[in-house]
């Protein structure tokens, strides 16, 4: 059905921007669509691959540069993870729903970090909150990205 809204001439941009949000919307609040055990626990195993990967560019190389920044990174994983929870569920908020189980599990890097390198690098409480807020928002952008494509090229029907 996405494919097809994508290429319907009748819909706008903004029109099939909302039917996401819609979606989104609807995979959250709705008990039925909630996702699977399977599709929860393979989402925090992704989570935990970002948190070794995290430590392990934390061991290896102290510093914010491997090469490459390493922040950028972690986030471009959302494209992948929700790629795959779109195309198993057929539903963009099924790719939605890894992202977050994901970026639950990976935020713990806060605390391995304080943990493994006695590194907290807050100052209080809510700059720690507004850190994990932005932290957060620029997981969102690649975490629709992958949705969007996910579903896209999904030969899965949502039930409805």
């Amino acid at each position: 059905m996405f494919r097809e809204l994508v290429h319907d001439p009748n819909i706008g941009w903004m029109q099939l921007a909302g039917l996401m949000l819609r979606d989104l919307a609807n995979g959250i609040t709705r008990p039925e669509r909630l996702p699977s055990r399977q599709l929860v626990f393979r989402s925090a195993m992704y989570g935990l691959v970002i948190v070794c990967f995290a430590i392990a560019a934390r061991l290896f190389h102290p510093g914010n540069y491997l090469g490459v920044s390493v922040i950028p990174i972690p986030f471009l994983a959302y494209i992948p993870a929700a790629f795959w929870g779109a195309r198993i569920s057929g539903r963009f908020s099924g790719g939605i729903w890894v992202c977050v189980v994901m970026g639950a599990v990976s935020s713990t890097m806060v605390l391995w970090d304080k943990l493994l390198f006695n590194n907290f690098p807050f100052y209080d409480a809510m700059s720690f909150i507004f850190s994990m807020l932005i932290g957060a928002a620029f997981c969102v952008v690649p975490a629709m990205i992958g949705s969007v494509a996910g579903v896209a090229s999904s030969q899965v029907r949502a039930p409805r």
